[in-house]
């Protein structure tokens, strides 16, 4: 997984119809949910690393737990206040 591509694809193999339910139960917002857990969420930024061009294209993407990954593997050094907005 070394593009955004195909970590959106990841994700979308990943995705739970009844996980999506809940998501919307409590209000998740911010994009397409896919109903992805934290725990997987964070498994795979964990597998990625700290990679902050690719989380500023994650951070473009329309789902939500593709921005979840872009804010794990984001440099908190070269975020700029207007991005933090």
């Amino acid at each position: 997984m070394n593009t955004a591509k195909e970590i959106v694809e990841r994700l979308i193999s990943l995705s739970d119809e009844e996980k999506i339910a809940q998501a919307k139960y409590f209000g998740i917002k911010g994009g397409i949910v896919l109903g992805i857990t934290s725990p997987q969420i964070k498994s795979i930024a964990k597998e990625i690393k700290i990679n902050h061009p690719l989380a500023l294209e994650l951070w473009q993407e329309e789902y939500y737990e593709a921005r979840m990954i872009a804010t794990l593997i984001a440099d908190k050094n070269k975020i700029t206040r207007e991005q933090m907005d």
